[in-house]
């Protein structure tokens, strides 16, 4: 994850780019990700696990307890966002820094 200083630079960056390109057609946004069920992710709780001794449920159960959603996001929701912004019905939506996180970045941005 980027620094919050690495993160506020490239969504200017995009909604430069979105402000130079929306002329033609081409839409440029930005994901925030929050922790999305993947088998790396799971694989790093794993290791936690392992190193802890605790199981992995109740390791992730500290993060998912700051989630609103109360749970970790799958891969098909991020990718059917992703595909949203990359298809027709997306076509109007550029210059967006848009969370995908269960409601787990709760900044005034």
């Amino acid at each position: 994850m980027l620094p919050n200083t690495g993160r506020a630079a490239a969504v200017a960056l995009a909604k430069s780019l979105a402000d130079e390109w929306a002329s033609f057609g081409i839409t440029v946004n930005t994901i925030g990700t929050g922790y999305i069920g993947t088998d790396r992710m799971y694989g790093y709780w794993d290791r936690m696990s392992e190193r802890t001794g605790r199981p992995r449920d109740e390791l992730l159960k500290t993060v998912t307890d700051d989630i609103p959603a109360g749970r970790v996001g799958s891969v098909d929701e991020m990718a059917a966002t992703m595909a949203f912004l990359c298809s027709d019905r997306g076509g109007y939506v550029t210059g967006e820094f848009l969370n995908v996180d269960g409601g787990m970045h709760r900044s005034a941005w």
